[in-house]
């Protein structure tokens, strides 16, 4: 991808190197991540949030309702495609 924004951050929960971001919303943005938004990790399937440049773990408890569902459907596409994986 071409307007992937190149950083160096580990995922919170499995310490995998992310070292690109894409914004989804407005894949012309090569500015990278802001404070407040969300990453997901590819690897191990869990959702972080950005703090400084840094992915850092999200507080379930402070995300409203609609996010949660978010990210339910994410990580529902994630397994899908980690199943898809292993039969290959």
């Amino acid at each position: 991808m071409k307007n992937v924004f190149k950083m160096n951050t580990k995922c919170p929960y499995c310490e995998c190197k992310l070292d690109g971001h894409f914004n989804s919303k407005d894949g012309n943005d090569k500015k990278g991540p802001k404070d407040g938004d969300y990453g997901f990790c590819i690897k191990c399937g869990e959702a972080f949030t950005f703090i400084k440049g840094q992915a850092t773990k999200i507080d379930m408890e402070t995300i409203d309702e609609e996010f949660k569902v978010e990210l339910r459907r994410i990580t529902d596409a994630w397994l899908k495609m980690k199943a898809q994986e292993s039969v290959k």
